[in-house]
C-alpha cells in the first residue's frame, strides 16, 4: 500500500513539468551588459561604466569572431540623428575572443541607471543597441580607461559622421543619445 502510494505521489508530481516550460528553453540575458550580433560576430555582455552623466566612461564587453574570415568590428557613440563619434576598431581573426574592457568615452551622455546609445559596424552592417550604463561599483570598480599604447589589432576612434540602420535582428535594438570617445583595450 506503501508503494502503490509513493508511485501515485511520484505521478501527480511529474505531472506538473508537463504545463511548465524547460528554462533552458527560454532565451534570456544573464549578465547585466546586452548581446548583439552582426554577421559572423557577436558582442556580448556590453555594458558603459561611468561616475556620472557627461563624466569619461568605459565601454566593457567580449567579441567573439564566428566564422572564418577576419573581421573588423568598429564601435561608435550614436545619436539618433546619423552623427556620432567612432569609439575604436577592433580587428578580429577567425575564430577569435576577445575582451574589450578599455573602450574610453570621453562623456557618457546618459547617467548610470540609464542606457544609451551604441552602433557595432561589422562587414555585415551595422546594428544599433542600447546599452546599460553602471556605476564603477562592485564588479565594475576595476573597469577603468587604459591610458597609453593601443594594443595590436586595435586603432584609437576619432569624432566622425556614421550613416546607421536601426536592425531589427535583436529587441534591444534603437537609437539614443551621443557620447564623443577614443579608444584603448585590451586583448582577451
Amino acid at each position: 500500500m506503501l508503494a502503490a502510494g509513493a508511485a501515485g505521489s511520484l505521478t501527480l508530481l511529474g505531472a506538473c513539468t508537463v504545463k511548465s516550460p524547460t528554462q533552458t528553453l527560454v532565451p534570456y540575458q544573464p549578465a547585466d551588459g546586452i548581446a548583439v550580433s552582426s554577421g559572423q560576430v557577436d558582442a556580448r555582455n556590453l555594458l558603459i561604466v561611468t561616475k556620472a552623466k557627461g563624466e569619461a566612461g568605459v565601454l566593457s564587453g567580449n567579441l567573439v569572431n564566428l566564422g572564418t574570415d577576419d573581421v573588423t568590428v568598429t564601435f561608435a557613440t550614436d545619436s539618433g540623428d546619423g552623427t556620432g563619434a567612432t569609439a575604436g576598431k577592433v580587428d578580429l581573426g577567425p575564430r577569435e575572443q576577445r575582451d574589450i574592457t578599455g573602450i574610453e568615452i570621453k562623456s557618457v551622455a546618459a547617467a548610470p541607471g540609464a542606457l544609451t546609445g551604441l552602433v557595432m559596424s561589422t562587414g555585415a552592417g551595422d546594428v544599433v543597441a542600447q546599452v546599460p550604463v553602471l556605476p564603477p561599483d562592485l564588479y565594475y570598480s576595476t573597469v577603468t580607461p587604459t591610458p597609453g599604447e593601443t594594443p595590436d589589432g586595435i586603432e584609437s576612434g576619432t569624432s566622425t559622421s556614421t550613416s546607421t540602420a536601426t536592425s531589427s535582428e535583436t529587441p534591444s535594438e534603437t537609437t539614443g543619445p551621443a557620447a564623443t570617445t577614443s579608444a584603448t583595450t585590451s586583448a582577451g
